[in-house]
């Protein structure tokens, strides 16, 4: 404690203070004033003359204390002045926020109140910021400037795939650990964030080799391994053998292995791990020796070659599912099939189509015979076949994908088809056309898509193709649906794109988001409001009377790379209800967290956050109190009814309460004489801003707006 300090507030608690008694004068205490730095002065270095003035009316000042951060500093009065003007040396100055504190005394014992002034001492120095691992920073303060002993504050954004592990903060003095996704930290000189992220995501393995070859005990087993990173490894074994790790030349994008089989039925095993230690789930398939029999078991994930008199054909088969491209005049589409061995060496193929619509009246029975490889039917027909092994080479997903056909005849159909999610735009002799589609996977090399067009040169045609994608092929069979009968072609195409969403930066679902939109109206109007979406719901807000407010439902679609269409449409309350919606919005993601977007009332640019789910799925028990500039209200929920008090106006009724975003909800209260539509912006899980407007009588655009308490 500062002995001067002490001594003075003695002082002044001793002292009597008149102005004037029975007009004696009496004593008056001294002022002083702190003339430099200035109140909330931000200085730039370390050392600073502080400056000051003092007064007194009784006698003369005799000494000026100064205290800067609580110890003393050396004050020199002005030559031939006195302390009338007074200086005083501070250097070594803390970064951050100082407080200088001074008083004086007088010749007579007084002494003056306490003046004080804080300022700010501005240091800077850049942050180092290392990221290990796939993730992001909100906000990344990496290479700024930013003030010494000042607090920040950050957070760790892990990237699909990866989980945050910790912060490693280090300094010349001060290293931590911290392991809080959000992170306040004290700037100082040499610090060092490093944010380390994991990877969480276990790979994926598949075996490909359906049956062993051969008849002696030792199997080649194959098979794909995928991972958000990359796969380091691959352990196969047959049945309790032992776990032998598998060859690869590609990082285990395809591997191989030798495993030697025990007499009968062997299951084989397999699973995959990445550098980050996660394992794949095992999966397994069954094998068998094939000395007791030459026919599989089963076919799928194989390629039949059929050959006969009346064409031939290319089969692939799924677990139930297959594919058929033929040639002179055999059909083509896909279906289900069954297979079913009759002995050792001779199987019954049973296949039926499901579509294109007119294959689908069409089924047959083969009797496949695996000594000499020969086939017959139920039509009497024959001839040969062959299987292999299929290669995985239809996509799961023609999103992200551009198609364009070949020459391949003399009537081919030219065509360039852009996928997105679930809409496409076609380029073809007709013009420009576009619709939906959806696509399907028959068999590992071909896949069925069924294209409707909603506008363009084909407006109201639905087309079926057969897209087949063995390396040996890549042709496409397509029939066109239309009110006058089908009509086919056929021919070849080429794929370029990548399937892989990896890269996108527009979501594939806006489910448990919120956003901030600006806006610029076709009529030059801005407006500002926020959104909050779950998986089909919606609630727009704003504290602005004036624009739109609601909660309703919505559609999403992404489709593109970075392009989403979003429509929706208003349910409540009434006024809104009543302007209805299914005005379709086209959202530009220029990254993971922004967009602009255009509409048909104007454009503008949208933030998106995550913020986690802030609204309770009840009111029941729960205490509602509203602020307003004309006063508080409160409404005390049960399950279903409420009472509502105010310093004006009591009420109770029913009322019923739904969510519709992570941050909003609507409460519809129906009271004595009205019904009114309470929107809640939920800022904390404990309250926010609030949106009240009546839903019947003459007053039903009466809007009221605040902030509320949720208890």
């Amino acid at each position: 404690m500062n002995v001067n300090r002490v001594l003075r507030q003695f002082v002044l608690l001793s002292t009597i203070s008149l102005t004037s008694v029975a007009g004696i004068s009496v004593f008056a205490t001294p002022a002083v004033t702190i003339k430099s730095p200035g109140k909330s002065a931000i200085v730039t270095t370390s050392s600073l003359t502080v400056t000051g003035t003092t007064h007194d009316t009784a006698a003369l000042v005799t000494n000026v204390v100064v205290e800067l951060n609580g110890s003393n500093l050396t004050v020199t009065p002005a030559p031939g002045h006195g302390y009338t003007n007074w200086t005083a040396a501070a250097i070594n100055l803390p970064p951050g926020t100082n407080t200088l504190a001074a008083y004086a005394m007088d010749a007579k014992g007084a002494i003056s109140a306490t003046n004080t002034v804080t300022f700010f001492y501005k240091l800077t120095a850049k942050l180092a910021v290392t990221i290990n691992g796939r993730g992001s920073l909100d906000p990344n303060y990496a290479g700024k400037e930013l003030n010494i002993n000042e607090n920040y504050k950050t957070k760790a954004i892990p990237a699909p795939g990866f989980g945050f592990l910790d912060w490693r903060i280090t300094s010349q003095d001060d290293p931590f650990v911290n392991t809080n996704v959000n992170l306040t930290f004290l700037m100082v000189s040499n610090l060092q964030l490093i944010a380390n992220f994991v990877d969480i995501q276990p790979p994926t393995v598949t075996i490909t080799t359906k049956n062993s070859t051969g008849s002696n005990s030792v199997a080649a087993v194959s098979g794909t391994a995928k991972d958000n990173v990359g796969v380091t490894s691959v352990w196969c074994q047959a049945g309790n053998n032992g776990w032998n790790l598998a060859s690869t030349g590609n990082a285990y994008a395809n591997w191989t292995a030798s495993l030697v089989l025990s007499p009968g039925t062997n299951i084989i095993y397999a699973y995959a791990e990445d550098a980050a230690g996660n394992r794949s789930k095992t999966n397994s398939v069954t094998l068998d020796d094939k000395s007791t029999g030459l026919a599989p078991e089963s076919i799928a994930g194989t390629m039949m070659r059929l050959s006969g008199s009346n064409g031939s054909a290319v089969l692939g088969f799924n677990e139930s599912s297959f594919s058929i491209a033929g040639s002179n005049g055999v059909s083509s589409g896909v279906g289900c099939y069954t297979y079913m061995l009759s002995d050792s060496n001779t199987a019954v193929l049973t296949i039926t189509f499901l579509t294109p619509p007119s294959e689908t009246t069409y089924g047959d029975v083969f009797t496949l015979s695996f000594t000499n490889g020969t086939w017959t039917d139920t039509n009497a027909s024959s001839g040969e076949f062959t299987f292999d092994d299929a290669s995985a080479t239809a996509p799961d997903s023609l999103s992200g994908l551009t198609l364009q056909s070949t020459a391949g005849g003399t009537n081919v159909h030219q065509f360039t088809n852009e996928y997105g999610d679930g809409i496409f735009t076609t380029t073809d002799t007709n013009g420009s056309s576009s619709g939906t589609y959806t696509y399907e996977q028959y068999s590992p090399m071909a896949g069925l898509l069924e294209a409707i067009y909603t506008n363009g040169a084909d407006l109201g045609t639905t087309n079926y193709v057969l897209l087949d994608f063995s390396a040996d092929l890549d042709t496409y069979y397509e029939e066109t649906d239309t009110s006058s009968g089908a009509t086919n072609s056929n021919g070849t195409f080429n794929v370029s794109g990548e399937t892989s969403t990896a890269g996108y930066t527009a979501p594939v679902s806006l489910a448990g988001w919120s956003a901030a939109v600006s806006q610029t109206k076709t009529d030059g109007q801005h407006k500002s409001f926020v959104i909050s979406v779950d998986a089909s719901t919606f609630g727009q807000f704003t504290t602005d009377t004036n624009n739109d407010c609601g909660v309703g439902t919505y559609t999403y679609t992404r489709t593109g790379a970075r392009t989403a269409w979003f429509m929706n449409t208003f349910i409540a309350p009434p006024a809104e209800a009543a302007n209805g919606g299914g005005k379709p919005v086209s959202f530009d993601f220029t990254g993971g967290n922004s967009a602009n977007f255009t509409s048909a009332d104007g454009h503008g640019t949208i933030t998106f956050s995550q913020p986690g789910s802030m609204v309770p799925v009840s009111l029941a028990g729960r205490k509602f109190t509203g602020y307003t500039s004309k006063g508080n209200g409160t409404y005390s929920f049960a399950d279903e009814t409420f009472n509502f008090t105010s310093s004006d106006n009591n009420d109770a009724g029913t009322y019923t309460y739904a969510t519709y975003g992570p941050q909003v909800a609507l409460a519809t209260v129906m009271g004595t004489n009205e019904t009114k539509y309470l929107e809640l912006w939920f800022s904390t899980p404990t309250g926010g801003s609030f949106r009240q407007g009546n839903g019947s009588g003459s007053s039903q655009n009466k809007v009221t707006v605040g902030t509320f308490t949720m208890h």
